[in-house]
């Protein structure tokens, strides 16, 4: 008995599925190497495209670059709201921004809490940046890098 036009289409649509999840790694490969050839062989087509598309979408691009910031540093300001001053033992909750993050010496700083928010970080680097820190009110840290200052001047005369 022959097959209807719309049961070949369906059992060919079915294989396509089938062979798509088996082979989605290799396709995937695939996809990834035509795209990298077709912007090797075309530059000035791939810049030029790239160009007139930002100059068409510019202000809607700004657009959702500034509301992605606002809604970091809302959060990073909700989670300092959370904290108190580890000298002073003071809380700022009306007033999150009093908050500062003093990096220790025991791990090397990546970056500042202030430039890791201004890129486009993940929630893991920003995570582990602040595993870093010990947060102080602004006094406090004032005061904490100024008694470094002193140690720094101190073992300097002394060698």
């Amino acid at each position: 008995m022959a097959q209807t036009f719309e049961e070949r289409k369906a059992k060919k649509k079915a294989y396509m599925r089938t062979y798509q999840q088996e082979n989605a790694e290799q396709l995937k490969l695939k996809k990834k190497a035509r795209y990298l050839k077709h912007r090797l062989e075309n530059p000035e087509k791939i810049r030029k495209q790239s160009r007139e598309y930002y100059a068409e979408t510019r202000t809607e691009y700004i657009r959702r670059r500034t509301e992605r910031k606002r809604k970091k540093f809302k959060k990073l300001n909700e989670y300092k709201a959370t904290l108190k001053c580890s000298m002073c033992g003071q809380s700022f909750p009306e007033h999150p921004s009093v908050i500062e993050f003093h990096h220790t010496g025991k791990d090397p700083k990546a970056d500042t809490i202030g430039n890791i928010m201004g890129e486009n970080p993940s929630s893991k680097r920003l995570q582990a940046e602040l595993a870093k820190c010990i947060p102080y009110c602004a006094n406090c840290h004032r005061r904490v890098h100024h008694l470094e200052e002193q140690k720094k001047k101190k073992d300097k005369v002394a060698k």
